[in-house]
């Protein structure tokens, strides 16, 4: 039998999360599923005091930007997995797994990856050509250039990893994705938490 590898650790407990349809089929068949991704999604992320920093939701696969202590990254990822899994095969009458692998995990210790990975998961639908550029209507891309995103759902926008906002600010810009000047200093949108 295999042994598992165990996990690699963010000091900063932040990871950007994914995970694969078997044998790369869909996961999403329409808009009434990516809506009810979210749904579990938020109510994973406040059962286990996770913070969702972005997200992306691609036809076979997820991204999400998250922020969760070590021991209870495994608790969100498996609500989250199982109790869209349930909901997707019962509505879509299947039987059998929904994902390949348990979930991946990359851990995030700085800034400059933490700008990275968000960058990375708002350009994925570009990169899949599933739309011409990063408003694509099922990420969190709106969230961050001030938009209203369509979903209805919030995500934290301000780095967890630098206490000084300045700097995180001046790299977004290099970055191609904005965070708002508003994200910096209000201690209740550093708060936010996933919420639809």
């Amino acid at each position: 039998m295999a042994h598992r590898a165990p996990r690699r650790r963010s000091e900063a407990d932040m990871y950007h999360v994914f995970l694969r349809g078997s044998g790369r089929q869909l996961i999403y068949e329409d808009d009434r599923d990516r809506q009810t991704f979210l749904r579990i999604l938020a109510d994973a992320a406040k059962e286990t005091s996770t913070m969702l920093y972005a997200y992306a939701l691609m036809g076979n696969h997820y991204h999400l930007i998250v922020k969760s202590d070590y021991e209870r990254l495994p608790s969100f990822a498996h609500k989250l997995n199982r109790d869209y899994a349930i909901y997707f095969n019962d509505r879509h009458g299947r039987e059998g797994h929904l994902f390949e692998t348990r979930y991946k995990s990359q851990p995030i210790n700085d800034d400059s990856y933490f700008l990275e990975a968000i960058r990375y998961v708002h350009r994925n639908p570009v990169a899949a050509h599933m739309c011409p550029d990063c408003n694509y209507p099922w990420s969190s891309y709106a969230d961050y250039v001030g938009k209203t995103d369509q979903v209805g759902f919030s995500t934290a926008r301000r780095s967890p990893i630098q206490p000084k906002p300045s700097r995180c600010l001046a790299a977004s810009k290099r970055s191609r994705i904005s965070i708002p000047a508003n994200a910096s200093g209000s201690s209740s949108t550093i708060a936010r938490t996933a919420t639809p």
